[in-house]
């Protein structure tokens, strides 16, 4: 547990200051495309192969993604009831959240016929976060640098407490573009 003024944080998130002098605690998850196999895909070791072979294909329920990371018993459990709470998924799927942004809307504020459950900020099931990141990285053109992409979902039902400062959502409501010129570490430097 760390100590930060009058709350306190379980280990593994992050403190964000805003303008308003609040610090929102931030958990962090990062799913890979290796948690979308099968069980028999992992018994025959598919997760120790390339994220993409030949033309496979398949259905994408990116709302599962969503569901999983929230309701996991390493994340929602963190958010305590006093102060405010983001989770933000930086993912590595085989069709990313940031490219199915509907099916992020589906499972925060779906129907459950639509999506197997009912969106997570339809009541006060999840009261205790604030609001859900999305955040893609990608590097289009290389000699642009790395661009992040970044939008940020309210829960409405979030307790006062825990709200999101009004700093975030303003910021972040509409998805937010950034390019950091820089060397992109997945590919090797040029030789010179």
């Amino acid at each position: 547990m760390i100590q930060s003024g009058c709350s306190t944080l379980r280990l593994g998130g992050y403190l964000l200051a805003t303008p308003e002098n609040t610090d929102v605690f931030v958990e962090l998850k990062a799913p890979g495309w290796e948690s979308e196999l099968t069980p028999a895909q992992l018994a025959a070791g598919r997760q120790h192969k390339p994220k993409y072979e030949g033309m496979g294909g398949g259905a994408v329920g990116n709302f599962m993604a969503v569901h999983q990371c929230i309701a996991r018993p390493n994340c929602y459990p963190k958010f305590t009831n006093n102060q405010p709470n983001l989770l933000i998924i930086a993912d590595d799927l085989n069709l990313s959240l940031h490219d199915t942004l509907f099916q992020v809307e589906g499972a925060l504020y779906g129907d459950k016929w639509q999506y197997g459950d009912d969106g997570y900020f339809k009541s006060t099931r999840f009261e205790n976060l604030g609001g859900l990141g999305i955040f893609y990285a990608f590097s289009a053109v290389p000699s642009r640098g790395i661009e992040y992409q970044f939008v940020i979902y309210e829960n409405p039902h979030a307790l006062a407490a825990t709200k999101l400062p009004q700093s975030l959502l303003e910021q972040f409501k509409e998805t937010f573009n950034c390019i950091v010129k820089g060397t992109d570490p997945r590919r090797p430097a040029p030789v010179r």
